[in-house]
């Protein structure tokens, strides 16, 4: 009887064990599949940088391309804007005697002493030659506000030797 009872303590302690290794097998599949799935997060986070990386420098190319163009652009109508300041006089629309026209160029286009030409100055009239639709800075807005309140003075100054 005390083999009976031994036995079934043997096998109690095999099936003890059995379920352990079932458990221990268990956990460990189940450590398996999480790890899988990590590493599958990971492998997808990782392409999903690299597209991410991939789009912000195509789009990066785009700006600076698209930046470039408009500096260009910008730069023309800069250009275009200067030369026209200089060749206004010379212009059918110009309705002044180019003679009587002096270039500026800052604050103003141009001054034009009306009559000089001709030996009589008339009337000073100052102006700021714009292409296309351009407005006017700032500092060419005081001005025109400075001239159109009366805020204009002429003066004599004398240097010493």
């Amino acid at each position: 009887m005390i083999y009976a009872i031994l036995f079934a303590a043997i096998l109690l302690l095999l099936a003890v064990i059995a379920g352990l290794l079932v458990k221990t097998n268990l956990a460990e599949e189940r450590n398996r599949h999480v790890l899988d799935q990590i590493e599958e997060l990971s492998r997808r986070a990782t392409e999903a940088e690299t597209i991410a990386l991939a789009n912000a420098a195509e789009w990066l190319k785009r700006e600076e391309a698209r930046m470039r163009a408009d500096s260009v652009k910008r730069s023309e109508f800069v250009l275009t804007g200067k030369v026209a300041e200089q060749l206004t006089p010379f212009l059918d629309a110009f309705t002044y005697n180019p003679r009587d026209a002096r270039f500026l160029g800052s604050p103003i286009d141009l001054i034009v002493f009306e009559g000089m030409s001709e030996g009589s100055i008339e009337r000073i009239v100052l102006i700021e030659v714009k292409t296309g639709r351009s407005n006017l800075s700032e500092r060419e807005q005081q001005v025109q506000d400075a001239v159109r309140l009366g805020e204009v003075d002429y003066e004599i100054l004398r240097i010493e030797k």
